[in-house]
């Protein structure tokens, strides 16, 4: 349709950029116009929350500068006297007001982000809202050029100043620049916001971040060292070779292990059921104590005592396996695009698969297990749980939660 302006007797400017009818309401407008008891018995016959609606999306444009891009609705229905009414509702807009963007979803405010204009432009800079956008704000287009960047409320962007990726990745991970830029393309497998909540507990006990390279980050030990210094009270340094991150991890888990071996007091793990389902249908032995894992942790050399917190919170469960101690993850599968009205998946996934010291298994003994674990989620989740079946792949680098 072609574009329709006008202006508002109080001076506002407004532009129809889209404008279509359900076909159940264009029916009754016609039946209406013809017989209004007939559209009356249509109308009661059909009726529903999205029979008989007008959808618009408009631009307003105020005198003070003000500007507000909206989806609105308009419901008709047909009275007991069979006369025509309606009622108009927002659905959507999102805008300037006073200075400030807002975005309202719902009848709820959230913040507006350029994921939000990216998908309001149709994903098309060249859109009547890309334009309209980028004539406004042209550093727009630099951060819809780098999808690090998108998930920042643009209050906070105009605030800090932030017009360019460097500034937001400054900004994100409140790191100089080479260090943010090398965490944004390093997230292990986690989703951007379980990352971003994991590197500021991280952060808390790094000294020398400046000099943290993807060679240590990434590193199988480095995320756990991190969260037994926090324990004990110590920093880890980001100079450091991965030689020497093992050795402090190491001398870490001893210390962990000894102290909690002598003041916890046996207990049954709080296993979710689902590690019990696996454990029964592949036949590994479950460790279902907090001193069946601080003996496998010693006897092992790793960490895997310090786990009692992952167990009872269903993040993880840890068996043993030819000889090697093997962790399982329950959690959503991210990688699956999720269609509207479905639930998200859910999977069983190897952690880590580790011998003495931290070795992995070797590659034989670790397909046996994803073959296990796939045949799990296909065989048993996907009848049970109806989350789905996805098959599961090895990440070589940065195991989620290392011993």
């Amino acid at each position: 349709m072609e574009m329709e302006t006008g202006v508002s007797e109080n001076g506002v400017k407004y532009t129809i950029l889209k404008e279509s009818y359900t076909p159940k309401l264009l029916k009754l407008l016609e039946i209406y116009a013809i017989d209004r008891r007939k559209a009356k018995i249509i109308y009661e016959h059909q009726k529903g929350n999205d029979s008989f609606i007008r959808f618009r999306q408009v631009l307003f444009e105020y005198p003070n500068g003000d500007f507000r891009f909206a989806n609105i609705q308009k419901k008709y229905g047909v009275s007991k006297s069979n006369i025509i009414y309606n009622r108009e509702v927002t659905v959507s807009a999102y805008g300037i007001k006073n200075g400030k963007f807002y975005n309202i979803q719902s009848n709820r405010p959230c913040m507006l982000t350029i994921n939000n204009l990216w998908y309001a432009f149709g994903q098309d800079l060249d859109s009547f809202e890309g334009k309209f956008m980028l004539s406004r704000y042209g550093w727009i287009r630099n951060l819809v050029e780098d999808e690090r960047c998108h998930y920042i409320d643009l209050n906070r962007i105009v605030k800090g100043k932030m017009f360019t990726a460097k500034a937001c990745l400054r900004y994100i991970y409140k790191v100089p620049f080479p260090v943010a830029d090398m965490l944004s393309k390093n997230q292990q497998g986690y989703n951007p916001w379980d990352f971003l909540k994991m590197w500021k507990e991280m952060k808390k006990n790094l000294i020398n971040i400046e000099n943290l390279k993807a060679s240590l980050f990434n590193d199988k030990l480095f995320k756990d060292t991190t969260l037994m210094a926090n324990a004990l009270g110590y920093k880890v340094n980001c100079s450091w070779s991965n030689k020497r991150l093992k050795a402090e991890h190491d001398k870490m888990a001893r210390e962990m292990v000894d102290v909690i071996l002598e003041f916890e007091e046996l207990r049954e793990l709080r296993i979710s059921p689902v590690y019990h389902k696996f454990a029964e249908f592949s036949g590994y032995h479950i460790f279902t104590t907090n001193h069946e894992l601080i003996e496998e942790g010693k006897m092992m050399n790793h960490c895997v005592g310090t786990y009692s917190g992952h167990v009872d919170a269903g993040r993880s469960c840890i068996y043993r396996v030819n000889n090697h101690t093997l962790e399982l993850n329950y959690s959503y599968d991210y990688s699956h695009k999720v269609k509207d009205g479905e639930p998200r998946r859910m999977q069983l996934s190897i952690g880590q698969y580790m011998g003495y010291s931290n070795v992995r298994a070797p590659k034989e003994l670790y397909n046996e297990v994803v073959d296990m674990v796939n045949k799990f989620n296909k065989e048993v989740l996907d009848s049970t749980d109806m989350y789905g079946y996805v098959e599961y792949h090895d990440i070589e680098v940065g195991d989620p939660l290392p011993f």
